[in-house]
């Protein structure tokens, strides 16, 4: 107990030594309200520093599903094959992950008749009417490059790029996402989208919509997956794994699209991050699932393929998307931006904002991992922004 204690003591000495003072609290556009210095505990936070933000309402979307809206998944691609009355297919998805390259299955490398696609449909959530048409953007596939060992009588490798003849834009319908790195899945609930079916025997949904999946064990998968030992001669694979959802799923037409989370850098951007890919799964009925590429498996080959780092940093830090969504406090930093994480600093002469980091809770409150910082020294002396 005492070892806690002593813990915990170092913890509340950085945060109280952080440079604000009572009658004048920095980094904010107003004081805080007369109640402040009354409280007891804190849980009005979500009321005091997040008031008039409201969750955007989904409407109904097909089997499970709900609309996706623009700028919600600005990574989200369609692949099309114009066809020779000039109509354009979208049978496949992917997932934008640098300005010139776009991330998919390779069994969407090529359709039935074995015609690769040739065009791509970035920013637009309706591809059926002109709803989106000024924010999306049409761009030609110049190559298709898919895994070497994959082979299309097998469910394995089901990975590939597309290499654009010219950059995307960002914007506030199109952006790049980063890639899932861990071994381990996402604790939480993952997004998966597409234009698929939105139901057993079904068409095409014109609209882009999203499901909310939970990750299922490979052991509990294989139980409830037929696994064809032609196609699936080592059953689910490392390189694999399972999600299904409450009367959810993704379905035929959603190959090759993203599932994923959202994470937020420092910055209070909101960052989208894929873990995988759709690759198959059971028809679309109540109880179906899916089997998904799991991408940090192929980080490397995609680094070799692209020729650029896919590492968090170079993603968050590397891509400016000028319409991505905050989810920030009402913190001011340099000019009107918003920040809530700080950096503490031991020497004023020889400031380094970077040896240790906290997070602004309220208006006097850094919380940080006192074991994360070396309790050898003294309390910080200021705060800096990261």
């Amino acid at each position: 107990m005492y070892q806690v204690w002593q813990w915990l003591a170092f913890w509340l000495v950085v945060l109280v030594n952080c440079g604000f003072a009572q009658e004048a609290p920095l980094f904010f556009d107003q004081p805080p309200d007369d109640d402040y210095y009354t409280r007891t505990n804190m849980k009005d936070c979500p009321k005091r520093f997040y008031w008039g933000r409201n969750d955007t309402p989904f409407s109904r979307g097909g089997w499970g599903g709900t609309r996706a809206l623009r700028g919600e998944f600005q990574h989200m691609v369609a692949l099309g094959w114009t066809r020779p009355s000039g109509k354009i297919d979208y049978l496949c998805g992917g997932s934008l992950i640098t300005a010139a390259f776009i991330l998919t299955a390779a069994h969407c490398s090529v359709d039935h008749d074995n015609i690769p696609p040739d065009t791509v449909r970035i920013g637009d959530t309706d591809l059926g009417s002109v709803e989106d048409d000024e924010f999306a953007q049409q761009i030609a596939i110049r190559v298709i490059t898919v895994h070497p060992q994959y082979r299309g009588s097998r469910k394995y490798f089901d990975i590939a790029l597309i290499e654009l003849t010219k950059p995307a834009k960002f914007s506030a319908a199109v952006c790049a996402a980063c890639l899932w790195h861990e071994e381990e899945l996402p604790g939480e609930r993952m997004d998966a989208v597409g234009f698929g079916v939105t139901g057993f025997g079904e068409d095409l949904s014109p609209t882009l919509q999203r499901v909310q999946l939970d990750r299922i064990a490979l052991t509990r998968c294989s139980e409830r997956l037929t696994i064809n030992r032609r196609q699936m001669p080592e059953g689910l694979r490392y390189d694999q794994f399972c999600a299904a959802g409450n009367n959810m799923d993704t379905c035929e037409g959603d190959s090759g699209g993203p599932i994923g989370v959202k994470r937020l850098d420092v910055g209070g951007d909101i960052i989208s991050v894929i873990v995988g890919i759709v690759s198959f799964g059971t028809p679309c009925t109540a109880g179906s699932m899916g089997v998904y590429t799991r991408v940090a498996t192929y980080i490397d080959w995609l680094e070799r393929e692209t020729n650029k780092s896919l590492s968090y940093g170079a993603c968050t830090k590397g891509i400016y998307c000028p319409g991505r969504l905050k989810n920030g406090t009402t913190v001011l930093y340099g000019r009107g931006f918003y920040r809530t994480r700080y950096g503490l600093i031991w020497d004023k002469e020889e400031p380094s904002e970077f040896e240790c980091g906290a997070t602004l809770i309220d208006y006097q409150v850094l919380a940080n991992l006192g074991s994360l910082c070396n309790s050898t020294q003294r309390a910080s002396e200021v705060c800096d922004l990261l």
